[in-house]
């Protein structure tokens, strides 16, 4: 490959990724959709790590002296707060489900694109349209 084609491949190949992936991705960063990802799983976390709090053998301990008025109100809260993480967590899955069964036909395209492309390392611009769309319809199922 000649050095200009060269140039012209990686700017073809920054500027179609960059729609998915931030810039930080292509230098080793990581893209917008793994950022979602992490803060919509921390959340997820979080709510069930606040659920195990309420739950511990402190909270009943500190319950213990309260009316029981009270103690039936924080029971009902933090049932809530279980049926909420719970609820989450399967939309999350569902979302995520749902986008793969929309997308499944054209991942599975842009996966024998690339496989018939990886054969001919000639056709390097056609490998990284077809990567870019791959990564495109990932994209659009994890977000």
């Amino acid at each position: 490959m000649t050095k200009a084609r060269g140039k012209i491949v990686e700017s073809y190949f920054k500027s179609e990724l960059e729609s998915v992936f931030d810039k930080g991705f292509l230098e080793g960063g990581t893209s917008k959709f793994d950022q979602l990802n992490k803060k919509r799983d921390l959340t997820v976390k979080e709510l069930r790590k606040k659920e195990s709090e309420l739950f511990s053998d402190e909270a009943e301990i500190a319950l213990a002296g309260q009316p029981e008025e009270e103690k039936k109100k924080f029971d009902q809260y933090r049932a809530e707060l279980s049926r909420a993480a719970e609820r989450l967590e399967t939309a999350i899955f569902a979302q995520i489900v749902g986008r793969f069964e929309t997308l499944s036909k054209d991942l599975e395209a842009g996966i024998v694109a690339l496989q018939t492309n990886t054969a001919s390392i000639q056709r390097t611009v056609d490998f990284f349209a077809a990567l870019s769309r791959v990564l495109g319809i990932i994209g659009r199922i994890l977000l």
